[in-house]
């Protein structure tokens, strides 16, 4: 007989049959959308808990499929997280991924320091106010910077102008946006 991985579980269908699935891969699947906004380590515990319990505590190799969510929704409230049933998918807070560039407008040369952080500003400020999502994911900074400062390659400069632009977004995030907003920054 093969050996089952160390990090499987065989999951038992409704029709019977069993499936030996990686603990990774069907939490994944249970989480959906929330698993990207997990932090590696953090997703990486939380599969390791799952397997335990299932494991050292209940002592199973196969579990079905409900029981697999019902042990990984313990888990994440003990995280501090929660898992949306298949009806609550609507109550999701909405989220809007927007590139810097978008709010640079028209003016997208290098140089112009005040017209970057005004623009900034003003685009942080209709982002949130169009009321359209809860969690603002924010992408781009990179290539913005990269552009502004007119560098081929990246380098101190570079990294300074950055550090400075995510310190005044949320800054600039943290004054406009009220209780329930998230902030997302991504290179």
């Amino acid at each position: 007989m093969i050996r089952l991985n160390p990090d499987c579980v065989v999951i038992t269908c409704d029709q019977g049959d069993h499936l030996p699935c990686s603990v990774q891969t069907l939490t994944l699947q249970l989480l959906g959308e929330q698993a990207h906004w997990l932090d590696a380590e953090v997703f990486n515990d939380i599969c390791g808990a799952v397997m335990a319990y299932l494991r050292e505590e209940e002592g199973k190799a196969t579990v079905p499929l409900h029981e697999f969510a019902s042990v990984l929704e313990e888990v994440l409230v003990g995280f501090g997280l929660n898992l949306p049933s298949q009806g609550a998918t609507d109550q999701l807070p909405q989220v809007e991924k927007t590139h810097v560039m978008e709010w640079m407008g028209e003016i997208q040369d290098a140089g112009l320091e005040l017209i970057l952080y005004q623009r900034l500003r003003a685009g942080l400020h209709r982002q949130i106010h169009s009321g359209r999502a809860r969690i603002l994911w924010v992408h781009g900074l990179r290539s913005c910077v990269k552009q502004h400062l007119g560098a081929q390659r990246w380098g101190r400069r570079c990294q300074q102008l950055h550090d400075q632009l995510i310190s005044f977004i949320r800054q600039c995030f943290d004054q406009t946006a009220g209780p329930g907003y998230s902030l997302v920054l991504h290179p």
